[in-house]
């Protein structure tokens, strides 16, 4: 988990509505970041705002998905709301 987080600390602020892809760990090959909305330079996102981002972010993720040759998705929404 360790290197996830440092890797995931490298991509904020992620910029939007772009993906990015890190390298998996077990069984996942890759791992898509889409809107990574952090609380960043004293702004605050509401959940809405949040899920408007996950919402327009999806075609980017999809995109990178097809250039990574990605067979399958699963997504996971992490949040504190």
């Amino acid at each position: 988990m360790d290197y996830v987080e440092e890797e995931l600390g490298r991509l904020r602020p992620l910029p939007h509505p772009q993906a990015r892809a890190i390298d998996g760990v077990a069984r996942w090959r890759k791992i898509l970041v889409v809107a990574y909305p952090h609380n960043v330079n004293d702004a605050i996102h509401s959940p809405e705002d949040c899920a408007r981002m996950v919402r327009s972010a999806i075609p980017s993720a999809l995109r990178l998905a097809t250039e990574l040759k990605l067979y399958s998705l699963a997504a996971t929404l992490i949040g504190t709301s």
